[in-house]
């Protein structure tokens, strides 16, 4: 993602409102996670953790989702481990 930093004098020249910070960023692009599915939209088996996606919780997921939109959703359940 890009983020490209705005001053309060162009933003407030674009007419746009001010939430009381002195900073702004242009919106990030839809999240895309095409590219960690195989053709029948199961998790690639290369893609590693950290490195190609980060797990989050469904409430940050629904808020990301939300702000930014997504080109697929890829749920997991978490199974608490009882052996330990």
């Amino acid at each position: 993602m890009n983020f490209t930093k705005q001053s309060l004098h162009d933003i407030a020249s674009d007419n746009e409102s001010y939430d009381g910070a002195t900073t702004f960023y242009d919106k990030p692009n839809k999240i895309e996670n095409i590219h960690l599915l195989d053709s029948d939209l199961k998790l690639l088996p290369s893609v590693v953790e950290h490195f190609d996606f980060e797990v989050v919780s469904f409430d940050v997921w629904q808020h990301f989702d939300s702000w930014y939109q997504s080109d697929h959703k890829i749920c997991r359940r978490l199974v608490k481990d009882t052996m330990n």
